[in-house]
Order: C-alpha cells, then sequence, then structure tokens
C-alpha cells in the first residue's frame, strides 16, 4: 500500500518514443500537461487491452483531470504509445 493510497507516474512520450517515466508514490505531487486519473482496476483493462485508451475516455473510466480532450483525442496515437510502454514496463498482457 502507498502512503498516499494513489501512486502515479509521469511519461515523457514523444514522436512515438517514451523518453522518460517518472514514478510517484503519491500522484497529488506530480505535474504534467496532461493528467489522466482512474481506479486500479480501470487502468489495468486499458494496459492489458481489454479496453482501448480512447474508448475508456469518452466512457470516462479515465478522468482527463488537466489538459485539453481535443487534444488528446486529436492525438489518439500517443494514448496508444503509452498503453504499449506500460505493457513492455509492466509486463501486463490481456
Amino acid at each position: 500500500m502507498y502512503p498516499s493510497n494513489s501512486p502515479g507516474f509521469i511519461l515523457d512520450l514523444y514522436n512515438g518514443e517514451c523518453r522518460s517515466v517518472r514514478f510517484y508514490d503519491d500522484a497529488s505531487k506530480a505535474d504534467a500537461p496532461f493528467i489522466i486519473v482512474a481506479r486500479y482496476a480501470d487502468w489495468v483493462d486499458v494496459i492489458a487491452g481489454r479496453e482501448s485508451p480512447v474508448s475508456a475516455l469518452v466512457r470516462r473510466k479515465l478522468v482527463l483531470k488537466k489538459g485539453d480532450m481535443a487534444a488528446v483525442l486529436r492525438y489518439a496515437s500517443a494514448a496508444i504509445e503509452m498503453v504499449k510502454v506500460a505493457q513492455r514496463v509492466g509486463g501486463v498482457r490481456g
């Protein structure tokens, strides 16, 4: 169990490449241009490939707390890349 009960991470994605990852025990201490939050089970569904990140955003399983939704939807390929990186890092598969 994490001290804040809300761990998080920041991915620096650029041109389809993940340039860095920073993990936070307490996600409230992180800041980024786009912040997406969700229940753990919903993140697992997305990372395992059982639901697309765009679909999860539209259905509000993933919630955009900071940033422009139009930009997120315009760059849906970045969301797909985020999932691919998470799959490689965490070994989660559907």
